[in-house]
Order: structure tokens, then C-alpha cells, then sequence
């Protein structure tokens, strides 16, 4: 696994693969600026990242940190890093610093665990705000199906799109694997951000960054984290409703609905039933629906009313 990170130029591969030796079970050792190589490599029973694999090292700065080398403090790291012509800026510094690679008595280690992806390229999954029921409700990216709705977490490593599309395609990472969406040209998420989202017919209908999902009022964010949710036989709780304009310039709409098993379900709102979609469907309502089925065996909202 070293010599692969070690051969690994891309970003976004290494990101997968940095979580791949996370479930493997491989200790990942962060960065050392008087134990770490140059790039990955072996140490005891586990693989410590390189001083070129932080973020603004490149091999010029890696070799004047090993120049240096043993460093007794953080004060005598300063201090090679301070003279005229050594190479070692303060932000290159300051990045050392952003991963713990420069602790010592005088320089204690600290909470970094929101630096690693932009510093080191692996994300680090907060779930301390996922709640039990939280936890039954989500979808792990490793088992995503694209064919049913989810509601998910996690961070976007890529967004891609082509000269004149009007789409764009995001590929988003948690801790069991990467799954990929479409959304449109203005795409709801942005890289290099966690978030949780809902998807549906492999787009993401919404999403909120992950630091905000206590305080949203979005109905699927409220509904991951409820405590209780009860609804009778036949009724469905709206969570979603996103409309979009077809070629056509009609409007339709995909609905997630949750029946009262608690199973997610999605539905698409074709033009002629748009303006009843827009009149019972809005998030939050309680909706009995009749569901069609297209040629291809897509469901699709036949008849739908709202229940008082």
C-alpha cells in the first residue's frame, strides 16, 4: 500500500485510497519532520505520510526540513526555518503545524482533525452530531443503490462537468466508500466541503453543509434527525419536492416521500400532474399517493391529495 500512495499523483485517488488502507486496518502515522521520508513510507507496523505529502511542501522544502534534522523543539525547528535563504516560509511552517508534524514539549499536539483533507488529502468523518436514529436512516456511500432515494453523508472530492452541459457530475467519499450524482450547471455542494444531502434518480436534490444539519430547517434534515416518526398505513411524509424544466420548458419534479415503514421512496412528477404536486406536495405535508409505473419500471405520482 506505501508504494501506491507513493505513486499516486491525483488528489482525489489518493483520497480513495487513504480511506481504502483506513478500512483495510493499516495505521496511517501523521507526518514527522524528524521521523518522515520524503513521501510514504513504512514505519513499525504502519505507513507514515511523507513531508511532501502536506499540502505547500514540495521537494525543495522537504529537503531543507531534513537538512535540519534532528530538531530537539519546535523552538530549534523556528529557528532553521528562520535563517536567511533556508528555504522554509511561514506558511510552509504554518502547514507543518496544521498537522501535528512539528510537536514537541514546547509545541503540544492539538486537535487537527479539520485540516487533514485540505493538508493531507484524507478526510476526517465527524459523527458526533449523528444521533442513533440518524445512523438507522442514512445510507453509506459504500452502498448506495442509485436506483432507490437516500439521504447521505460525507465530502465532495470532485465536481465535473462538460463544455455547454447542463449538468454537472459530483463524486462524494464517507468512510465505507464514493459513490457519484448528477445535479444541474449550479450544483448544490462544493469540493473540498462535508455535507449531508438527499438524493434521488442519481441527482442531489439538496444538501447542508454538515456543521449546520442541527439548526435546518429543511424537512429531510429534520427528519434524520427526529427521535420519533410515526405515520399511519397509506400516509407518506413529503421530505423533498425539486422541480426542474424539461426540453420542453415544462415542469416536473422528483417527490421523496417516507411511508410508515419508514422507507424512502421516489417519485417522479410529470407535467400533468406538476400543479397538483405543487398544490400537496410541498416538504412536511402528509400525502396519500397512487403510483404509476413507466415502461422502463420508474415510479411516477398518478393521483396524490393531501390528508388533513
Amino acid at each position: 500500500m506505501a508504494a501506491v500512495l507513493q505513486h499516486e499523483g491525483d488528489k482525489k485517488m489518493l483520497t480513495t485510497y487513504l480511506l481504502e488502507a483506513r478500512r483495510l486496518g493499516i495505521t496511517m502515522m501523521l507526518p514527522d519532520i524528524n521521523r518522515s521520508k520524503k513521501s510514504f513510507a513504512l514505519d513499525g507496523n504502519g505507513i507514515r505520510f511523507g513531508l511532501t505529502n502536506i499540502q505547500y511542501i514540495a521537494d525543495a522544502a522537504c529537503k531543507a526540513i531534513m537538512d535540519g534534522r534532528p530538531y530537539r523543539s519546535y523552538a530549534d525547528f523556528k529557528q532553521h526555518a528562520a535563517v536567511k535563504g533556508s528555504g522554509l516560509s511561514s506558511r510552509i511552517v504554518s502547514a507543518v503545524n496544521k498537522v501535528n508534524a512539528a510537536s514537541f514539549g514546547d509545541n503540544p499536539r492539538r486537535d487537527v482533525r479539520e485540516n487533514m483533507y485540505e493538508y493531507l488529502g484524507v478526510p476526517y468523518f465527524d459523527d458526533e452530531w449523528m444521533t442513533e436514529d440518524a445512523r438507522a436512516r442514512l445510507t453509506p456511500a459504500g452502498s448506495y443503490d442509485e436506483k432507490n432515494p437516500a439521504i447521505m453523508y460525507g465530502l465532495v472530492i470532485d465536481i465535473t462537468t462538460k463544455p455547454g452541459a447542463s449538468w454537472t457530475r459530483i463524486e462524494i467519499v464517507d468512510d465505507s466508500g464514493m459513490a457519484s450524482f448528477f445535479a444541474g450547471k449550479e450544483p448544490p455542494v462544493e469540493v473540498g466541503k462535508m455535507y449531508a444531502y438527499i438524493a434521488g434518480n442519481k441527482n442531489i436534490l439538496d444538501a447542508v453543509e454538515l456543521n449546520e444539519i442541527r439548526e435546518s430547517d429543511k424537512i429531510w434534515a429534520k427528519y434524520l434527525l427526529a427521535k420519533k416518526v410515526e405515520l399511519a398505513p397509506g400516509a407518506h411524509l413529503v421530505v423533498e419536492f425539486k422541480g426542474r424544466k424539461t426540453k420542453a420548458g415544462k415542469m416536473m419534479a422528483t417527490a421523496i416521500l417516507v411511508d410508515h415503514e419508514l422507507n424512502l421512496k421516489s417519485l417522479l412528477v410529470f407535467p400533468q400532474q406538476y400543479g397538483a404536486g405543487l398544490k400537496h406536495m410541498k416538504p412536511g405535508n402528509l400525502v396519500e399517493v397512487t403510483t404509476g409505473y413507466t415502461k422502463d419500471g420508474t415510479p411516477f405520482v398518478d393521483r396524490v391529495r393531501s390528508i388533513q
